[in-house]
């Protein structure tokens, strides 16, 4: 992000001079964690934890970590699994394996019902603690976002942030992730087109999330932030939730700003150009490339563009791309609770044409969420410099 100009302020007494200076997201960016690499038998993982959240869905990595996890890796005294109301009869296929993982790593088995309006409320009562807990050790909580829709990803990750814990994200990278550039190059038009092909059907529902309502008490024209997915109908409802003018292209292009997931991996970065053509994006538009690995590039740059326009316009996010992406968005909502968050569901996903394998695991350890917190907080404030 480039760096805006700081705020310096002297004030002399005697022979100090203290400068009081604005902080900026920038200055804490080396204090949040990367992503690295899980071996769920290394001492990398706690040996107890409190928690274990997890979800159920149709992909197969579904059950690549718990079932790493069951065997050789840390125990819970609860495991919470999240079930979608979409493709209830997909995900069932894996429920039986989970099931059997989570009741080897953990003594109770909780399942939430994600698209449940109450869902992050009965979620932050199961974080609660035991009023004799007085133990430190145990009281980490393990998430595995593998299959978990960016919905429902950051509704846990606002109630993780309100949480003193120590918090670790897994995440089990598919081996192969459709549209394959065959299968894509081959039909192009209709992967946005056909109902029958893509990764999603359709748009059951598009509203403001109940967690990140956003505060837009000023009369300002609307912004949407937008990572795309690889189907233009949710693309499109979300604008037009925000702003029916601006679905039909009654606008200028400086209201949508799109954020298009660069795939960390060469051989999928033809992904692209694709994410272009599917969702129209032209060269002409507010765009940022932003990679699909790194929570911390999104919430970079979605604080360049909010510090950009902060007074011009009123902002709407609707993160759509990968799940450390959604990370990144739900950090920055964490941030800027102005900013209102746009979920659009899809009538169903489409298990044929999803992801395939695991290719590889991987860890963020936050740590102490207090002090994630502290950090976040932080930006904004003025310091004292010598």
């Amino acid at each position: 992000m480039e760096r805006k100009p700081c705020l310096w302020i002297s004030s002399v007494k005697g022979t100090l001079m203290a400068n009081l200076r604005v902080r900026f997201l920038e200055d804490i960016m080396g204090q949040l964690p990367e992503l690295r690499h899980l071996d769920p038998a290394s001492s990398s993982l706690p040996k107890r934890v409190d928690l274990f959240i997890c979800a159920l869905g149709f992909e197969p990595r579904c059950l690549t970590i718990p079932e790493a996890l069951s065997q050789e890796g840390p125990r819970a005294s609860k495991a919470i699994y999240c079930q979608y109301s979409t493709n209830a009869q997909d995900n069932g296929v894996n429920r039986g394996r989970l099931l059997e993982s989570l009741q080897r790593i953990a003594a109770q088995t909780v399942s939430l019902e994600a698209d449940d309006v109450l869902f992050t409320q009965r979620l932050r009562e199961l974080f609660v603690e035991p009023p004799d807990r007085v133990e430190s050790a145990d009281r980490a909580i393990l998430v595995d976002v593998s299959v978990m829709a960016n919905r429902v990803l950051m509704r846990v990750m606002k109630s993780l942030l309100e949480t003193d814990r120590q918090v670790i994200i897994l995440y089990s990278e598919a081996a192969t992730y459709h549209p394959s550039s065959q299968e894509y190059h081959s039909a192009p038009g209709q992967w946005s087109s056909d109902s029958s092909l893509g990764l999603e059907r359709g748009v059951s529902s598009v509203a403001v999330s109940g967690d990140y309502p956003g505060y837009h008490l000023d009369q300002l024209p609307d912004c949407v932030l937008l990572f795309p997915s690889f189907k233009n109908e949710r693309a499109r409802a979300v604008i037009g939730r925000v702003d029916p003018a601006l679905a039909v292209g009654n606008t200028d292009l400086d209201k949508i700003v799109w954020f298009l997931g660069v795939p960390h991996r060469s051989e999928n970065r033809w992904r692209l150009a694709a994410m272009r053509e599917i969702n129209a994006v032209k060269s002409d538009a507010v765009q940022y490339e932003v990679d699909t690995f790194d929570y911390r590039e999104s919430l970079r740059k979605l604080e360049h563009v909010y510090v950009e326009r902060v007074g011009k316009y009123r902002f709407s996010l609707a993160p759509m791309g990968s799940k450390m992406q959604a990370i990144g968005a739900a950090l920055f909502a964490y941030l800027h609770q102005d900013v209102a968050v746009v979920f659009a569901t899809p009538f169903e996903y489409n298990a044929a044409h999803y992801s395939d394998g695991c290719l590889d695991r991987w860890m963020i350890d936050f740590g102490n969420m207090e002090r994630v917190r502290s950090l976040l907080d932080s930006v904004g404030m003025l310091t004292v410099e010598d």
